[in-house]
């Protein structure tokens, strides 16, 4: 054999990487693809719709209340929800505390809150709420619960500093 045709002959191993790695690339490309085709039709597929909201740890919120807060209803996709989005929404609620929003796969979406325990109303020119801390929790609305003691004498700017 010549020493120019030993020369130009490589390996076998180098001049099989360009169409091993054109053919990874293509593998990962094909699998995204059919990840998001996937991800697509669950989306909007019947097996994955709410059939199930329970909401758990309410005395003074209102149950369908804290469901509108949280963007659920029976018949969305569980796909769809954002828990943490959706906790944060339901914390808004004025007694509520802390909040917790769950998908359990496949139907039930849950809501778990603790609410404020009101221990007092504190009369700021308004009637307020305090808990067991002494934080203002929300303002009394007529019709409320009362049968708390009643603290009065106090400052609107001792109580915000």
């Amino acid at each position: 054999m010549s020493k120019a045709k030993a020369q130009s002959r490589r390996p076998a191993s180098e001049g099989s990487k360009g169409p091993m790695l054109i053919a990874a690339v293509l593998l990962l490309v094909g699998v995204g693809v059919g990840l998001k085709a996937l991800w697509s039709w669950a989306e909007r597929s019947e097996r994955f719709l709410v059939e199930e909201i329970s909401v758990e740890g309410t005395a003074r919120s209102h149950k369908g209340t804290l469901m509108a807060m949280a963007g659920r209803q029976r018949q969305d996709n569980m796909l769809a929800l954002d828990a943490d989005k959706a906790s944060e929404a339901v914390k808004a609620h004025p007694w509520v505390k802390t909040a917790r929003v769950r998908r359990r796969f496949p139907h039930r979406v849950e809501i778990e809150v603790q609410e404020y325990l009101p221990k007092a109303l504190v009369a700021l020119g308004h009637l307020y709420y305090c808990d067991e801390a002494g934080d203002l929790v929300k303002r009394y609305s007529p019709g409320e619960l009362t049968d708390l003691p009643l603290i009065t004498g106090l400052d609107r700017s001792a109580i915000e500093s």
